[in-house]
């Protein structure tokens, strides 16, 4: 048994020391030495290295290091993935991930596995041996020898074994390696197709985009064309409208004429400025409507003359003006013979619920002074009041007679005018039976019957109210046939003529009957006149009669206060010097917000001479310049003039004339101010807003315009706010308003600039202006033209001078 198993320990041993060790590659050093006392069980190797073994190559230096070259994504290496067979940035790496370098990197795991194996093989039998060499060195060689075939064997197997494994690792790479090239192939088929089929939609997309944006710009054009259309419709249209409203205004403004009174005449003017009639100042006669309504204009009053039938080329409204009482008086100039016809038409007809009333006097030149009346001085006026009646209308309740008394009162009745109101008593007394219930009807006729009258009143219960003094005379023709004979009796064969009364025959109505009774001379119609004075005759009336005996001369005159004021030394100087007041007698009077002055006389050298002192000092010294603000009602500057200087400023807007009023050394004072004002006035800008329809206008041509006619810095526009600023005197205002009434009416009649030719200049029309005819000038030739007209005198009526002057057509008042 110990046999056994010492035999089974040499077994052992035996078969331990038969495994040869593996053979390292490294050269041993005892071997190189000379003697290695391992012999072939040394685990280095006995073979001596190759003389001829070339050196290992030096690495040359690396070259100096270049700018990185750009390269494209995936071209490049990646180092961590040739290492490892992985990358921790994955599928975002900027580098090239190829799949043969994990199976090489496989491959080469795998046969340094198969070394580690080997070597360890070759390190066990190198083992073996040291282990079995010292307990068994006296082995036999026959056993090494078979041991050491045996391990050759088993190695060469393991060579033989690894060859095989790395030529299926070779076979298992080229099929890996061609199916990475079948599949990167394929993967390139792919991209390509992708590619190709993004390829095709991008074309086949940008087609559509092309087709679609054909088809948007064809829509587009169409678009614009047909706006295009049918703006030009539209812009035909309203230049046609606009061409009718402006051959409409031509036409309009070619009949219009203009009255102005000039020198004291009324000279009527027509299309370039032609006169067309003159009526002179010794042909007319003043007339002065009073007591009309607060509100009345100026157009109202012209109406109202022409309603009663006198021609608007026959009469000249001078103007209308405010009086103290709150009432406007209407100051007229129109021809003598058609002075009666006015006054029988508007004297006692109420006009806007006021009953007007009306004095005729001879006219004058404007500033000078009226006569008080048409001077007849031998014929006496004789008026008293005709027979009348009053009656008492009861009524059943106060209401009733309330109305009673509103309706009729200012009727006509009976050819009379009724005066009705409401029955009262007398303050502090009682009447037996008064009845609060009635009305009280006057001026009724003394023939009236009581049966008509209780018809009239819509009342059985009428009554006289009997008065003292009640007249009971008989009718007019009889009282005055009565009145003529004791006329006789106080001047015998004296009375040339008599009438009644055609300018007081309007007052019959009220109960006042009026005779006109012309004597052989003024004397003795002064004679009869004193005769008949504070006389009371019962058959023709209960009271005097009322004479009225014109002076022989007399004149009057209407003066503001503070105009007054302002010459209040001048005038007491002037009323001073009239000595004797037999000759001539001037009275100045305040009379509330006004001066009355009154001139009368018998001596007409006397009364001459002292009316034309009068005249001049009433009319004040003129002063140059104009501007519109000056006429503004609550303007402070004449006030000022006047507090400053003590001199009286006063404007006329019609006429557009300054006149100051006071002594010599204040009016030089109120001059220097008034010239002073007005040009800081002309310093001052002017701003209007338009309205929206003009912007356009002025966008286009209007500034143009006006920036040649008044200045390129006395303009500026701001189309955003509608609003133009000019800085300039009257002058720029017109042109500014002419330019807006233009843009108002379409625009039509300023032609565009460089399209025509100026008939005076004979160049490019710039800043044109169309007249009536059609024809275009510029603004500054056409208004050099007319001035130069009016200061040469010699080319009346002014004409169109287009055609080579063939047009002729008289340029229209307006556009004058």
């Amino acid at each position: 048994m110990a046999t056994t198993n010492a035999m089974s320990a040499s077994s052992t041993s035996t078969t331990r020391a038969t495994v040869p060790a593996p053979i390292s590659v490294k050269t041993c050093r005892f071997y190189s030495q000379g003697k290695c006392n391992f012999g072939t069980k040394c685990r280095f190797s006995h073979e001596r290295p190759s003389q001829n073994v070339a050196p290992p190559l030096l690495s040359p230096k690396p070259a100096p290091k270049a700018n990185k070259p750009k390269f494209e994504r995936g071209t490049q290496p990646c180092f961590a993935w040739e290492k490892t067979g992985a990358c921790t940035r994955g599928e975002e790496s900027w580098y090239a991930h190829d799949p043969a370098i994990c199976q090489a990197l496989e491959q080469e795991r795998v046969r340094q596995a198969m070394l580690a194996q080997e070597a360890g093989l070759h390190r066990a039998l190198e083992n073996a041996c040291v282990e079995s060499e010292h307990p068994r060195e006296a082995a036999s060689a026959e056993r090494q020898h078979q041991d050491v075939a045996m391990m050759e064997r088993v190695l060469n197997g393991s060579i033989a074994v690894r060859g095989q494994l790395e030529h299926a690792h070779q076979a298992q790479a080229r099929l890996a390696q061609e199916s990475g090239r079948i599949a990167e192939e394929e993967l390139a088929r792919m991209e390509r197709e992708r590619a190709y089929l993004a390829q095709l939609a991008e074309e086949e997309e940008a087609r559509r985009r092309r087709a679609e944006g054909e088809e948007r710009l064809e829509r587009e054009r169409a678009h614009r064309a047909r706006l295009a259309e049918e703006d030009a419709a539209r812009r035909r249209e309203l230049e046609a409208a606009a061409e009718e409203r402006f051959q409409a205004r031509a036409t309009e403004e070619a009949v219009v004429t203009l009255q102005r009174v000039i020198l004291g005449s009324i000279v009527t003017f027509a299309a370039g400025l032609e006169v067309r009639a003159v009526l002179t100042g010794f042909e007319c006669c003043a007339v002065k409507i009073k007591n009309l309504p607060a509100d009345t204009r100026e157009d109202e009053v012209t109406e109202f003359i022409t309603q009663q039938g006198i021609d608007p080329a026959r009469f000249q409204l001078v103007g209308v003006k405010m009086v103290h009482d709150g009432k406007k008086e209407a100051d007229v100039v129109t021809a003598a013979d058609l002075a009666d016809l006015l006054s029988c038409g508007p004297d006692g007809i109420e006009f806007k619920g006021e009953r007007i009333e009306l004095q005729i006097g001879a006219y004058n030149i404007p500033g000078g002074m009226g006569a008080s009346s048409v001077r007849d001085d031998d014929v006496l006026t004789v008026s008293w009041r005709a027979p009348s009646i009053r009656y008492i209308a009861e009524y059943d309740d106060y209401a009733r007679a309330q109305e009673r008394a509103r309706e009729p009162d200012r009727k006509m009745y009976a050819e009379r005018r009724l005066h009705v109101e409401m029955n009262t008593l007398p303050p502090g007394r009682t009447i037996k039976g008064f009845n609060p219930n009635s009305i009280k009807i006057y001026n009724l006729p003394a023939s009236i019957i009581e049966d008509e009258l209780m018809l009239f009143t819509q009342t059985s219960l009428v009554r006289p109210l009997l008065q003292k003094g009640r007249s009971v005379c008989s009718p007019p023709e009889l009282a005055f046939q009565q009145l003529l004979r004791e006329i006789e009796r106080v001047s015998p064969r004296n009375v040339v003529h008599h009438e009644q009364s055609t300018r007081e025959r309007g007052k019959d109505v009220d109960g006042i009957v009026s005779y006109r009774i012309r004597f052989t001379s003024p004397e003795e119609a002064r004679v009869v006149y004193e005769g008949l004075s504070g006389r009371i005759f019962p058959a023709i009336s209960p009271i005097a009669l009322w004479l009225r005996l014109p002076e022989p001369m007399c004149f009057n005159l209407t003066l503001p206060k503070e105009q007054y004021g302002a010459q209040r030394a001048l005038w007491d100087a002037l009323v001073n010097s009239a000595t004797d007041r037999r000759a001539c007698v001037l009275f100045v009077k305040p009379d509330g917000n006004v001066v009355r002055v009154r001139l009368s006389g018998n001596a007409k050298q006397a009364v001459g001479m002292l009316k034309v002192r009068v005249e001049n000092l009433a009319r004040g010294e003129p002063l140059v310049g104009w501007h519109r603000s000056l006429g503004f009602f609550n303007n402070p500057f004449p006030r000022r003039v006047l507090d400053e200087t003590g001199a009286y400023l006063r404007s006329d807007w019609r006429r557009q004339v300054l006149r100051v009023y006071g002594e010599p050394r204040a009016v030089e004072r109120a001059r220097e101010m008034v010239k002073a004002e007005l040009e800081r006035l002309e310093g001052l800008d002017f701003t209007v807003t338009l309205k929206e329809v003009s912007v356009a206008f002025f966008v286009r041509q209007g500034i143009a315009t006006l920036k040649e006619l008044i200045g390129e810095d006395a303009v500026t526009f701001h189309p955003w706010a509608r609003r133009i600023t000019i800085c300039g005197g009257e002058e720029a205002r017109h042109h500014l308003s002419r330019l807006i009434d233009e843009s108002l009416r379409g625009g039509v009649s300023i032609a565009q600039d460089g399209e025509l030719q100026c008939p005076i200049c004979f160049d490019d029309v710039s800043a044109a202006y169309r007249l009536g005819c059609g024809h275009s000038y510029c603004s500054a030739c056409l208004r050099h033209f007319l001035t130069s007209a009016v200061e040469g005198g010699d080319q009346f009526p002014l004409a169109c001078m287009a055609d080579e002057g063939r047009c002729g057509r008289p340029i229209a008042l307006p556009t004058i």
